[in-house]
């Protein structure tokens, strides 16, 4: 007998167990006050099932849904007032979530830790950019750091209102470097939160069936406002800056960013799912997804997506798993195809010709980028600079260069060699955790489908600046942290169920040796939790069921 549904049945029901005087009014168990009451203690809630209490995993995995579904249509969260309300929200409940830790201790996943080398390169470049932000004599500056940063510095510390000032931050701009600091600490809430819910398999299923569909409503609702464009998106905002608008976000580029990080998920849920009729509608999300990104004409997304294409197929095929993956994934270029053929690929062609940032342009950019990457190799002008110091490598470049369209130069200038130094650790650490996942052959397409979205940003961020856009900046650190849950050790878990290469574990793991519940409303009888059968009297012996029978 299930203990927690015996208490579902009797408490949480009502009737036989309540004690006189218990009413159900505002404050009661049905109340909304009861619910905050027992929300606020750890307690289950009004949404438990008869198999136990409701994981809090699947609470943190509707909210990064709804999160990421908010931030996106919110032209992408690239507006102060936009920022400010997902920024709340993140702070909100990731002290929500670490109250809920302390008043009803648990360990996520089944005792997951974060890969040291993550853990620490995270900490050195929250470390690197508290550094960035100290006041540092310039004497200091001259003897520790290079000549050019000596002499820039103390540029700026002669145009300082009041004469020349001694001390002086490594930052050239310290507002911009603690805006973009805000900006790196919810982006790491966010991926706390995204590892606690990373290792509930039916956590990362919500998650993924609700991206995956979100990201087709995107890519049907672009293709709307395209063929209904008047100059505004979603035919009231106007455009302040120009762009290349594409659904809710003001750069093409961008909406082909969210786009390549969706679609491997709902692709990973077709082969997960064991029902032809939802696999076969996966399978068609996931193509008008992939369509959405050629549509947009973003030529380093289509780049992109070939090479996360391409992951996911050598994922599935280190798998080694039966026939049906082939199907699915053939049907997917089918449809995929189909829809191309419908479209036309001579737009593109003619996109990769021309159009946009050109090639030329992003190497002038990338020319000058370097050159202040050089300049201030051992300390980085400060995080969120970049447009502050470029103008002065290359100052007759039109229009104004805001980021370096490379997310990995504009790191180098930004925070120099140890800022990254310490990305290329965070990602060689879980790039060392997937390779021992693969090796011990706990590969579920769950995580396939991770891999093959992690692997679409990073490529697409070297010829872009998506991580700057906080939309795209927190999906992938919310798909970074389901990734760095799910490869650990113990699997995905689901309700005291593994889930690991091997497939899924029906049999629950035993209750202690003398372990004895009690239950409510019955403080003397302090007998074992599975004889209390509704119906079956003292003594009478129930035969085991199936579950716990054991394995011959």
């Amino acid at each position: 007998m299930n203990i927690h549904w015996l208490r579902w049945h009797k408490g949480h029901r009502g009737g036989r167990g309540r004690h006189r005087g218990h009413k159900r009014g505002r404050g009661g168990p049905r109340g909304l006050g009861g619910y905050l009451r027992r929300v606020l203690r750890g307690q289950r809630a009004a949404g438990d099932t008869p198999h136990g209490p409701r994981p809090p995993e699947l609470n943190d995995a509707l909210f990064l849904s709804v999160l990421i579904t908010a931030a996106v249509l919110l032209f992408g969260s690239v507006e102060a007032w936009a920022l400010a309300l997902v920024g709340g929200a993140i702070v909100i409940y990731f002290n929500f979530r670490l109250y809920r830790m302390q008043a009803a201790p648990f360990q996520s996943g089944g005792g997951r830790i974060v890969p040291a080398g993550m853990r620490l390169s995270t900490a050195g470049f929250a470390a690197l950019v508290l550094i960035q932000l100290i006041p540092i004599p310039l004497s200091a500056i001259r003897e520790v750091f290079s000549r050019p940063e000596y002499g820039f510095l103390k540029e700026l510390s002669l145009s300082t209102p009041g004469g020349a000032a001694p001390w002086h931050s490594l930052s050239i701009d310290a507002d911009e470097t603690i805006r973009a600091a805000v900006r790196f600490l919810l982006y790491v809430m966010v991926f706390f939160v995204a590892f606690l819910a990373g290792g509930n398999r039916r956590a990362l299923k919500r998650a993924f069936s609700i991206l995956a569909f979100f990201g087709l409503a995107m890519t049907v609702f672009a293709i709307i406002q395209k063929a209904a464009w008047n100059g505004r998106i979603y035919w009231f905002r106007a455009l302040r800056n120009g762009g290349s608008p594409f659904g809710p976000f003001v750069n093409r580029d961008h909406f082909a960013g969210f786009e390549g990080m969706v679609f491997p998920l709902g692709l990973a849920l077709a082969l997960e799912t064991r029902r032809v009729e939802k696999a076969l509608l996966y399978v068609f999300v996931s193509a008008v997804t992939a369509v959405g990104i050629f549509y947009s004409l973003s030529r380093g997304g289509i780049v992109s997506f070939m090479v996360s294409g391409l992951v996911f197929l050598l994922l599935v095929r280190i798998k080694k798993s039966g026939g049906k993956p082939v199907y699915f994934l053939a049907l997917f270029a089918a449809a995929f195809a189909v829809y191309i053929a419908c479209l036309g690929i001579s737009p593109v062609i003619g996109r990769f010709e021309t159009g946009g940032v050109s090639s030329s342009q992003r190497l002038l950019i990338w020319r000058g980028a370097l050159g202040a990457a050089r300049d201030f190799k051992w300390s980085g002008t400060g995080l969120g600079t970049f447009r502050e110091i470029f103008p002065l490598y290359n100052p007759g470049l039109q229009p104004r260069v805001d980021f370096a369209h490379n997310d990995y130069i504009n790191l180098a200038v930004e925070t120099g060699l140890p800022g990254l130094l310490l990305a290329l650790i965070f990602f060689a650490s879980l790039g060392k955790a997937v390779y021992n996942c693969f090796r011990e052959g706990r590969v579920p397409y769950l995580l396939c489908g991770l891999l093959a979205s992690v692997s679409y940003m990073l490529v697409h961020s070297m010829f872009d600046f998506n991580l700057h856009i906080p939309a795209n900046a927190i999906t992938f650190s919310a798909v970074t942290g389901f990734l760095a849950a799910g490869i650990q050790d113990g699997g995905f878990h689901e309700g005291g169920k593994e889930i690991d290469g091997g497939g899924l574990h029906r049999h629950p793991l035993p209750h202690p040796a003398g372990a004895r519940r009690r239950l409510p409303g019955h403080g003397a009888d302090n007998r074992d939790a599975q004889d209390r059968t509704p119906g079956r009297h003292r003594g009478h012996s129930r035969k085991p069921s199936c579950h716990e029978r054991p394995l011959r």
